[in-house]
């Protein structure tokens, strides 16, 4: 879950539980071997928290008895953390991951899970310096790729980068709004596209001194595009 850090190795499982009375924002990657060697990684951002280490806000990466596989991101001033904790993504982020293994194979990162990232308007990247490539997390998930513990460019702090950044086009789109007249009043409808949960309605009169005032405000739902 959003609150919850997770690893496994062969014989055991680990869960780091973070404090649970604010609502983060922020996203868990998770490094795979297999079904019993898996590690994860919390990244959050906020407008309160600073860039770079900072005690009691930061956790430095800790790995479990036995671990075969080893993900952790970097603050800006180059800190391996476990949580990383960094400020305000609006602007656009570029965090640098960390990835090491014990035994040469095909691994995967995935997209654990993501919570109150405006997802419409941001885009969320795993980049491979590596291999030229990159993958949007949010659409297709799951990254893979092999380690050879020989080749240190395979491996390590240089590899991958996460990258959140703004898409330049607007997406939410108004498509109709249409007014009837009902026994009870006034019945107002209308359509979006992309309106997702980030967004609200406002409906306002005007009044004989041309003011506007707001009569009714319902928040946009994700998955539905009629009011």
């Amino acid at each position: 879950s959003a609150n919850n850090i997770t690893a496994s190795t062969d014989d055991k499982s680990y869960v780091a539980q973070l404090p649970p009375t604010t609502q983060l924002t922020g996203l868990h990657l998770q490094l795979t071997k297999d079904n019993y060697n898996f590690v994860q990684t919390g990244i959050y951002f906020g407008s309160g928290n600073n860039d770079k280490f900072t005690q009691n806000e930061d956790a430095l990466t800790v790995s479990g008895s036995g671990a075969q596989v080893f993900l952790y991101s970097y603050s800006s001033d180059n800190v391996g953390v476990g949580i990383n904790q960094l400020g305000d993504y609006s602007a656009g982020k570029r965090v640098k991951i960390y990835t090491g293994v014990t035994a040469t194979g095909s691994y995967s990162i995935s997209l654990a899970d993501i919570a109150n990232i405006d997802t419409i308007n941001y885009k969320v990247y795993l980049i491979d310096k590596k291999m030229n490539d990159s993958l949007d997390m949010v659409r297709y998930k799951t990254y893979s790729f092999n380690i050879n513990n020989a080749d240190t460019s395979t491996w390590g702090a240089n590899r991958f980068v996460l990258t959140i950044e703004h898409d330049a086009v607007s997406q939410y789109l108004l498509t109709s709004f249409k007014g009837l007249k009902v026994p009870a009043g006034i019945q107002l409808t209308w359509t979006t596209v992309n309106a997702s949960n980030y967004t609200g309605f406002v409906l306002q009169k005007l009044d004989s001194k041309g003011n506007f005032n707001p009569l009714y405000t319902t928040q946009s739902t994700t998955g539905a595009n009629s009011y």
